[in-house]
């Protein structure tokens, strides 16, 4: 290559598949220093004396610019013109001699082949000039034409020789990186492929025969549609089109492989040639079977678990750390009035009254902060006073930090009703039945004291029992009462030291009425089955 800098070595290789389509080019490009050094001094010797290089174009000959012919020069086929020194030098010939040249002048020429560059090498003065009377120009211009021969020699060994090696070892290292990328595509756990602009296979790797039991050098030559069959190419065929119209594409789609049923992600890759134009499709195909079963497990696993939070009694939700519902389940959706679909995403502020917003809102802020919130309230819906009971239960990421909380609230109203009925009966049996019992309590120890008058003596035990009976109604009503103060958290216990066998007689004599009734004695003495050296402390 010539230009304003010189010659230059300009090589190009290119890398291909087994079908011989080109994949990649490989260029270098080396500065021919020697060339030029003594290309402009030669050219100076005499007005006819110039440096020509050439090169076999094929049936012509192509020349570097010289100084008698400053135009690329191309020369006509050998059939169309006499047989010139540079004719000689590419059939490998290194001589002097005379001769036509390309003007049709005779010159004497010096020429050479230069080694496996396919250039020649041609230094020609015009022998006019050459045998002119002045014999010390004649002895200069042979001496010079000797020396570029020698210059010419030297160059051969010691320039283009080397350079010749650097191309040798560039195209071994682009061989042995085809041989590197081709291994490395035969090893991929996927379906690599190219298939030209009529669909017929060029290239495929060797997992065809591992994952589709199919040899990929049967593959070459045939079309996709051969390959597969008619229904797993409709399965294809878009994909296809659309590559085929410049446009990457991906897309999944199933086929039965040694009777399982596989699923496939396939990549289509448009190979644009430099004019724009579409020569095949790069293709590429990835087994994602386990990753779609997983898939679906998940899909199953988070149906029943939607299943199971749709048929709960409560309305449940997840809701991030800005306040929108990532899952809602049915009872809340139904509650507001919409689908769950539709709730997603939304803030709570969107799908709650301002008011009702207002009085959670600071619950909510606690959730956010870490805390476990549980509170009640109530709402007007559909024309009812409705109570319920709401439970904020912070959610964490693995790190610890704070994503979200998840929201149940439950209808308590019926609850609430029951409580109420309950609170009204122990309020009745505290003023209703507790007042006439200390009345009957008050009567019946002035009559075992003998104020109303003296009563016989089985009488007064009589009245003691009853006595003993109606304070242990009062009792009751009061544990009743104890109940109330145990969920309010204001109960007392007093709780002292007693004979045992005066509380075991007290409440013998409590029932003595009862078991005469039924002629229940007491045996005497008492016997008690057990080890004896258990009891004894």
């Amino acid at each position: 290559m010539w230009s304003s800098e010189g010659f230059s070595y300009l090589s190009t290789s290119e890398i291909t598949l087994e079908s011989g389509k080109p994949i990649a080019y490989l260029t270098t490009e080396r500065s021919l220093s020697i060339f030029s050094t003594i290309y402009q001094p030669f050219n100076n010797v005499d007005a006819s004396a110039e440096i020509v290089i050439c090169g076999d174009a094929g049936r012509s000959v192509a020349c570097f610019p010289s100084k008698l012919h400053p135009s690329p020069l191309i020369l006509a086929p050998l059939v169309d013109r006499i047989r010139l020194p540079v004719d000689d030098a590419l059939a490998g010939k290194t001589d002097i001699r005379t001769g036509t040249d390309y003007r049709g002048k005779n010159v004497v020429a010096a020429y050479s082949h230069i080694g496996a560059t396919g250039l020649a090498f041609v230094s020609k003065v015009d022998t006019v000039d050459l045998y002119q009377p002045i014999n010390f120009l004649l002895s200069r211009s042979l001496i010079v034409l000797c020396i570029s021969l020698m210059i010419g020699i030297l160059i051969l060994r010691k320039v283009v020789g080397p350079l010749l090696d650097d191309i040798v070892k560039s195209e071994t290292r682009a061989s042995r990186s085809e041989k590197q990328l081709k291994e490395t595509t035969e090893n991929l756990p996927a379906l690599i492929a190219y298939i030209d602009k009529e669909e017929k296979y060029q290239f495929a790797n060797a997992y065809y025969q591992k994952f589709l039991k199919i040899d990929p050098k049967t593959m070459l030559g045939k079309t996709v549609l051969e390959m597969y069959g008619k229904k797993n190419y409709a399965n294809m065929v878009a994909g296809i089109q659309t590559a085929m119209k410049g446009e990457a594409i991906q897309f999944e789609r199933q086929q039965m492989v040694d009777g399982l049923l596989t699923h496939l992600s396939v990549s289509f890759t448009p190979d644009v040639a430099d004019d724009g134009s579409i020569s095949g499709i790069y293709v590429m195909a990835l087994d994602i079977t386990a990753r779609k079963q997983a898939e679906l497990k998940q899909a199953e696993s988070e149906e029943r678990l939607r299943t199971i939070a749709d048929n709960l009694p409560a309305q449940i939700a997840y809701i991030d750390t800005q306040q929108r519902y990532l899952f809602v389940n049915a009872a809340l959706a139904k509650f507001v009035g919409s689908d769950p679909e539709k709730m997603i995403g939304k803030l709570v502020s969107e799908t709650r009254s301002s008011e009702l917003y207002t009085f959670i809102s600071p619950y909510i802020d606690q959730v956010l902060n870490g805390e476990w919130v549980r509170f009640q309230g109530q709402i007007l819906y559909d024309g009812k006073i409705l109570h319920y009971e709401s439970n904020f239960v912070p959610a964490r990421t693995e790190a610890g930090d704070i994503n979200g909380f998840y929201s149940m609230t439950f209808d308590i109203t019926d609850r609430v009703k029951v409580e109420s009925i309950k609170n009204e009966f122990v309020s009745t049996v505290s003023h209703e039945l507790r007042t006439p019992l200390t009345s009957i309590n008050g009567a019946l120890g002035l009559i075992i004291s003998g104020v109303v008058g003296e009563v016989p003596a089985k009488v007064t035990d009589l009245m003691v029992i009853a006595r003993r009976n109606v304070d242990r109604l009062i009792r009751l009503i009061n544990d009743m009462l104890d109940i109330e103060k145990i969920e309010s958290g204001n109960i007392v216990f007093d709780i002292q030291k007693h004979d045992l066998v005066s509380l075991i007689q007290n409440a013998m004599e409590s029932s003595s009425s009862y078991a005469a009734q039924y002629r229940i004695w007491r045996p005497s003495p008492i016997y008690l089955l057990v080890k004896r050296s258990s009891l004894l402390c």
